[in-house]
């Protein structure tokens, strides 16, 4: 009969894993995989330039605007619930600041820089079959050029800039100018329109006063023949005084108004002749147009002797030249800001 055989038990050792993996260990990897880590990194590198290359540069442009937070002063107290000065506080800036980016600037901003015709901004194609209505592409157009514009308040001052961004340098520069020029003549609206609405109202109030003193006058003069009495002078001397000083301030506010239609219209009368609107009194009162004048008068006297040193397509030359059509752009731009300022008074 076989017996079993019991065989002594052999325990065997596992040696623990190290909890600490040696820096070597690391180093022995990257070594070992160093081409493979070196290749994407030189790809990650070499497709982010080239995505960045490949990038049309954006430029910038950025106009300076002086927010002034004064009202119309219409002639007298009399008027001062009609159109109070506005308040210097943190609200009337930040509305401004709104109006800068509103809807209406920014459209009228597209309407005459034509940005439906421009590259950046024109129609796309599209895989929908329907087209937009023209009032939704229009709407689209606006937001789109909006988003590239930024109204920056300069801290402890009156100043806001307002930059524009755009992959064309003279489209920025003439976007920018033409946000504060259509900011201007919105706000010369404005206060045109309150000085118009004061006029009616001092009008509209004489003739209640003019009523009030004919029954007023009647009824006196009842009262004094009903108990026998004469001297009334006194009386409607006094009503005579304060009728008279509402027509001063009537006549007063004509006159204003009549000498900015004589400016708006010397101005308008001679717009079409360069020379003659040069020479107007508002235009040679401006001590920014003779400055630029100034700046021309240079500009054109270092064209004329690069001109007689270099060639006509000299670097050097080239620049001086450009330097003074751009003199000259803003003295033609200030002298239309000034129209629409004698505009808006009118």
């Amino acid at each position: 009969m076989a017996q079993g055989v019991t065989l002594p038990l052999v325990s065997q050792r596992i040696p623990p894993v190290s909890e600490e993996t040696h820096l070597r260990d690391y180093i022995r990897i990257i070594r070992k995989r160093r081409w493979s880590i070196l290749s994407v990194m030189v790809s990650t590198v070499f497709g982010t330039a080239l995505y960045v290359l490949m990038q049309p540069p954006i430029y910038e442009s950025t106009v300076s605007l002086l927010i002034e937070p004064t009202g119309p002063n219409v002639m007298s107290k009399a008027v001062e619930e009609v159109y109070a000065p506005i308040d210097v506080n943190f609200d009337y800036y930040k509305t401004q600041y709104e109006l800068l980016k509103s809807y209406e600037i920014m459209r009228e901003t597209v309407k005459q820089l034509k940005l439906h015709t421009h590259p950046e901004y024109g129609p796309r194609p599209t895989d929908s079959q329907d087209p937009e209505p023209p009032s939704e592409t229009e709407r689209l157009l606006v937001n789109a050029f909006r988003g590239h514009v930024k109204v920056s308040p300069v801290m402890n001052s009156r100043i806001v800039r307002v930059t524009v961004e755009s992959i064309d340098p003279k489209l920025a520069a003439d976007a920018a100018n033409t946000i504060a020029a259509a900011y201007i003549a919105r706000t010369l609206e404005m206060k045109s329109g309150a000085a118009q609405a004061a006029t009616k109202w001092i009008t509209a109030r004489m003739e209640e006063l003019r009523q009030k003193v004919e029954v007023s006058e009647r009824n006196l003069n009842e009262f004094a023949s009903q108990h026998g009495l004469v001297n009334v002078d006194e009386r409607r001397r006094l009503t005579t005084q304060k009728l008279g000083d509402i027509s001063g301030q009537l006549v007063k506010a004509e006159t204003k108004r009549a000498e900015a239609e004589a400016r708006f219209k010397q101005i308008a009368s001679v717009l079409d002749n360069p020379r003659q609107l040069e020479s107007s009194t508002e235009v040679l009162n401006s001590g920014l147009i003779q400055a630029l004048r100034n700046q021309e008068i240079q500009a054109s006297q270092k064209v004329a002797e690069l001109g007689d040193k270099y060639g006509p397509k000299h670097p050097a030359l080239i620049k001086a030249d450009s330097e003074l059509k751009e003199i000259q752009k803003r003295i033609q731009m200030e002298i239309k800001k000034i129209y629409s300022a004698v505009k808006g008074e009118y």
